[in-house]
């Protein structure tokens, strides 16, 4: 059996202990999404997959956030994938974005075109994959992306 002394100071301890714990999910993004609110111009260069080679431009790119997360909207752009297929597509939602110290992740309109990059000042840039579905196929494309802040 403990002393009432020792159980008074082990009690204490454990006190501190709990209150000087951090339990803080450590998945939590340490930096605000504030960081890439803004507009930014978008390309993505290289993308192939299953015989295609595409590039995707983006004008427009607008990103707002709060808390740990942010959205957005692209505006219309083009994707060339050379004589195989060219197009231009309308304005989507930015969903899941997120920023975890200076990675960032985000999904233009569906998960199926996600990205995963690195924000260095006023440049993001990193990974991109797309699912495209055209001539009754469906190409699994991945790439690099490069974005600049206007």
């Amino acid at each position: 059996m403990l002393k009432p002394s020792t159980a008074a100071a082990l009690a204490g301890l454990s006190l501190l202990l709990v209150a000087c714990t951090d339990f803080t999910d450590p998945k939590t993004p340490d930096v605000s999404p504030t960081i890439v609110t803004g507009t930014w111009s978008y390309n993505a260069t290289n993308m192939s997959g299953d015989g295609l080679t595409c590039s995707i431009n983006v004008p427009a790119v607008t990103f707002s956030g709060s808390g740990s997360t942010f959205g957005g909207t692209y505006g219309k752009g083009t994707i060339s994938c050379g004589d195989s297929f060219n197009s231009t597509f309308t304005a989507g939602p930015i969903l899941g974005g997120r920023v975890f110290g200076n990675s960032v992740v985000f999904d233009f309109d569906i998960p199926e075109w996600g990205h995963t990059g690195t924000l260095s000042g006023n440049t993001i840039s990193g990974t991109v994959i797309l699912y495209l579905g055209t001539n009754s196929k469906i190409y699994v494309l991945s790439g690099s992306f490069s974005m600049v802040r206007n």
